[in-house]
């Protein structure tokens, strides 16, 4: 047992000081700056059919990969395993609008966007340290098949969720209040 509680960090809150503000409740302070980099790419095409009939398309891409320990869905904020989180979100659209006269309108619009997230450790080092094999911690587990590392199971300790896509389309006529609008799920 003594063994895992070495692999937590000292107390650093510990002076008179110290105490008299945390008044005895903590006595860690842990603080850090993440790297963030993150970046979106866009790109858009018009076109105009006819001068009553007009087009455009449109493509994002974000990409964004928090890396340390107080990252966005951590394991912990106090520095036990740095991790990455990456969120990628590619979304598109196309639209395009025709007017058929002064009084009537077409413009059809359709949408596209994904959201995924995972979070694995910045290296494999990070998990071999903390890994009970590897610091001597030989209390059994209670239920084994529980355990997230069974030895020479895969070592990627990162979550996936996929939002469903979805594809709107709308219809509007110009001097009518009348909108109709469908969600259709993919």
């Amino acid at each position: 047992m003594q063994n895992y509680l070495n692999l937590l960090p000292l107390p650093n809150y510990t002076s008179a000081q110290d105490l008299a503000v945390s008044k005895g409740s903590y006595n860690y302070v842990f603080q850090e700056s993440i790297n963030v980099p993150k970046w979106l790419n866009s790109a858009r095409l018009d076109y105009n059919f006819t001068d009553k009939t007009q087009f455009y398309a449109r493509f994002n891409y974000w990409y964004e990969d928090q890396q340390g320990s107080a990252v966005s869905a951590d394991n912990t904020t106090w520095g036990w395993l740095d991790q990455h989180y990456t969120a990628i979100t590619p979304s598109g659209v196309i639209s395009l609008t025709h007017i058929f006269s002064p009084t009537l309108v077409f413009q059809g619009t359709m949408g596209y966007s994904q959201f995924s997230e995972a979070g694995p450790p910045l290296t494999q080092g990070d998990i071999t340290a903390k890994e009970r094999s590897t610091v001597g911690f030989t209390i059994p587990q209670l239920y084994p098949a529980s355990k997230p590392l069974q030895p020479g199971a895969r070592r990627d300790l990162w979550r996936q969720r996929f939002r469903q896509p979805r594809l709107c389309f709308t219809l509007s006529s110009a001097g009518r209040p009348k909108i109709l609008t469908r969600t259709t799920r993919v």
